[in-house]
């Protein structure tokens, strides 16, 4: 810890990112879980993030409604911030709910 938990949930935050893109979900979820556990109450931002990432981790498991259920929360979370990541998550939810959706088997 550096003292600054914003700092150190940031780094944790693009930890799990790396481990994500290197597919070691293991990985992924401990810096993720790490990272949560020293979000400072209250930070909307780091929140939303997390839940992010805990999405992008069940889509990676396949657990699609799980990671359509989180990043529909962290979507929100960001909106109500006024965050620009808010359109990148709903970017991103687009591209796993696609796939999944009963008019893609037609």
């Amino acid at each position: 810890q550096l003292g600054r938990p914003q700092i150190t949930a940031r780094a944790l935050y693009e930890l799990g990112n790396l481990r994500l893109h290197e597919q070691k979900l293991e990985e992924a979820d401990v810096a993720l879980r790490e990272m949560q556990e020293i979000i400072p109450s209250g930070d909307q931002e780091l929140h939303a993030l997390f839940l992010y990432g805990q999405a992008r981790l069940a889509a990676s498991r396949g657990q699609i409604q799980q990671a359509q259920h989180l990043g529909e929360a962290s979507a929100t979370a960001f909106e109500e911030m006024g965050h620009h990541e808010a359109q990148r998550v709903k970017k991103w939810l687009a591209s796993i709910i696609a796939p999944h959706s009963p008019l893609a088997d037609s």
